[in-house]
C-alpha cells in the first residue's frame, strides 16, 4: 500500500509535506505509512484515497487485467 501512495503522490506533484497537511497527518506519519512501517487506519486511509483521488481499493490491490486483483498489503480478506 505504501509504494502505491508514494507512486500517486509523486505522479500528481505533490511533496510528502503537502498530503500530510492536507489529510491532517505528520509527515513523519506519512513517510513510515509510504515505507511500509506503519498502517494507516481506515480513516486515514480513507482521506488519502480521497486527496489522491483513488478509489480506496486501488490503494490496497494492484488492478492488472491480466491477472486481476493482487493484493499489497500482508494480509488480503
Amino acid at each position: 500500500m505504501g509504494n502505491k501512495i508514494r507512486e500517486i503522490r509523486e505522479s500528481i506533484g505533490l511533496s510528502q509535506e503537502q498530503l500530510a497537511s492536507e489529510t491532517h497527518i505528520s509527515r513523519v506519519y506519512l513517510s513510515k505509512i509510504e515505507t511500509g512501517k506503519s498502517k494507516p487506519s481506515y480513516l486515514i486511509a480513507y482521506r488519502l484515497s480521497k486527496r489522491l483521488g483513488k478509489p480506496l481499493e486501488e490503494l490496497f490491490f494492484n488492478l492488472d487485467g491480466n491477472h486481476g486483483l493482487q493484493c499489497v498489503t500482508e494480509t488480503c480478506y
